[in-house]
């Protein structure tokens, strides 16, 4: 890990805005980073499971990470929810219970769809008008 504390100190040198060390395997290891890079914020990445300790958000701000992400936060939690969706869908034969009341038009409003039309029709687009 020094080598890459190194090499984040290089980059901040000239001019990197944040400093993301990955693999942050101790609390004091994580401590060790941010007073190194100070005054550069320094990012970790949390995932359950992973190198990284499960620290909480309050424990990465208190050892002095400025930016904490947990990276497959939702990738894992759609991955529990598809597995869910399927099961039932096998054991019911419909996805009436999994689509919880989520009829096609709303699920395009929630990936945006309505944006896309709209960037479309400004576009002097017609193709999307019908949906």
């Amino acid at each position: 890990m020094d080598e890459a504390i190194r090499r984040l100190q290089a980059a901040a040198s000239v001019g990197a805005d944040v400093a993301f060390i990955e693999g942050v395997k101790t609390k004091e290891l994580l401590e060790k980073t941010v007073k190194a890079l100070y005054p550069t914020p320094v990012l970790v990445n949390v995932i359950s499971g992973g190198l990284t300790p499960s620290f909480t958000t309050m424990e990465a701000e208190a050892m002095g990470a400025k930016i904490i992400i947990f990276s497959l936060v939702s990738a894992v939690a759609a991955v529990h929810a598809i597995r869910e969706a399927m099961a039932l869908l096998k054991k019911t034969g419909t996805d009436h219970t999994s689509a919880r009341g989520m009829d096609p038009r709303k699920f395009f409003e929630v990936v945006g769809l309505d944006e896309v039309i709209e960037i479309d029709r400004r576009a002097g687009g017609t193709s999307l008008s019908s949906i």
